[in-house]
């Protein structure tokens, strides 16, 4: 999710991050650990290319880490994250799977499903997307990632112009306690209130 900071408001941010140059952009991790960036003006190739060495290092590490310990759920969850964001779809689904057997039901796991569910779509294959989102949903536990979950279902419903089921995923998010006010506002949006 980009954001953009003005240096001048947020120089906590500047000294956590150890900014020293502008601009900066930061990929961070789910827990806001910077994992890459780039200083300075780049061209949108090279921008991508930075997030791609990015989406490698992060798959790179997960997979050693389930070689260290293929028993642990939160690596394989962690890894099939790693695997949606890179696109690698059908192996991110076994990962993911593979980290609900072992018994691993905790937020890196819903949020994989989420990020699974987010790729599907933007691919166009919501029956796929909508699976995802309905996981993601069942198993997260707060409400960032359900109500994700939930627009991502709204959105899904939508697109296959199943409207009632998209109006009760609306529904459902503006009822969401202590939902993130850009899934409150997206749901409102498509109910047109």
């Amino acid at each position: 999710m980009p954001v953009r900071l003005d240096a001048d408001k947020n120089k906590p941010i500047l000294v956590k991050y150890g900014i020293r140059g502008l601009p900066t952009i930061l990929f961070l991790d789910e827990r806001g650990k910077a994992v890459g960036g780039v200083v300075g003006y780049r061209s949108a190739k090279k921008l991508v290319a930075a997030f791609e060495d990015v989406l490698r290092q992060r798959v790179s590490q997960a997979q050693s880490a389930v070689r260290k310990n293929p028993h642990d759920g939160e690596s394989h969850a962690r890894l099939g994250l790693a695997r949606a964001q890179a696109g690698a779809l059908a192996q991110a689904r076994a990962d993911l799977t593979k980290a609900a057997a072992i018994g691993y039901h905790g937020p890196l796991l819903a949020q994989g499903y989420n990020m699974l569910g987010d790729q599907y779509a933007r691919g166009g294959k919501l029956d796929e997307a909508i699976e995802a989102y309905k996981r993601a949903d069942r198993i997260g536990k707060t409400p960032a990632i359900r109500a994700h979950a939930k627009c991502g279902l709204m959105q899904a419903y939508h697109g296959k112009q199943d409207e009632h089921r998209a109006k009760r995923m609306a529904q459902a998010v503006t009822r969401l306690k202590k939902a993130p006010a850009q899934y409150v506002e997206a749901a409102r949006k498509y109910l047109g209130t």
